[in-house]
């Protein structure tokens, strides 16, 4: 088998991947869409969407923005960038060495929590434990700091990734 039958070989697995994968995400993004908000006195056990008011008696804190909550979730990234020297071969056989920068973000620290809480609405209430939930929270806190700021290292890592900027 020659290299580009190969290639060609790959490419059309790699569709068939893909393709399976996209009608997976779309069934479940209809399960989702089609999912009839339910009221807490009628719900049953399993997948279900409820709309109402979180009751809590013993919230969470969260650790960057220290409000009460019941679910939070935190990540700390630095980006750092670097020069770096590479000695290559060109295509008529000369050694020749080319400078080039790379950056990135690398997270430093991160976490969540989360408690169980009662989702009240008209007809009553229900006791949620989000132990295994996939929950998309909403975003509060979204900042930008240097080192001269007490933020970076009084939530932050103890020390910096090296090459930070």
């Amino acid at each position: 088998m020659d290299s580009s039958s190969l290639v060609r070989f790959v490419g059309f697995g790699l569709s068939l991947l893909m393709l399976f994968f996209s009608f997976k995400s779309y069934k479940r993004k209809r399960l989702i869409d089609d999912m009839p908000t339910s009221k807490a006195h009628g719900t049953f056990i399993g997948l279900v969407e409820l709309s109402g008011k979180v009751e809590c008696a013993n919230p969470v804190t969260s650790f960057l923005t220290e409000s009460l909550c019941v679910y939070y979730s935190w990540s700390i990234s630095e980006h750092w960038s670097r020069i770096t020297t590479e000695t290559y071969t060109d295509s008529q056989g000369r050694t020749k060495t080319r400078t080039k920068t790379e950056s990135g973000w690398k997270t430093v620290a991160s976490g969540e929590s989360m408690c169980p809480f009662d989702l009240r609405d008209e007809t009553g209430a229900i006791q949620i434990r989000p132990e295994k939930a996939k929950i998309e929270g909403e975003r509060v806190m979204s900042l930008q700091c240097r080192p001269s700021d007490p933020l970076y290292y009084g939530k932050g890592p103890a020390s910096s990734v090296a090459n930070s900027d």
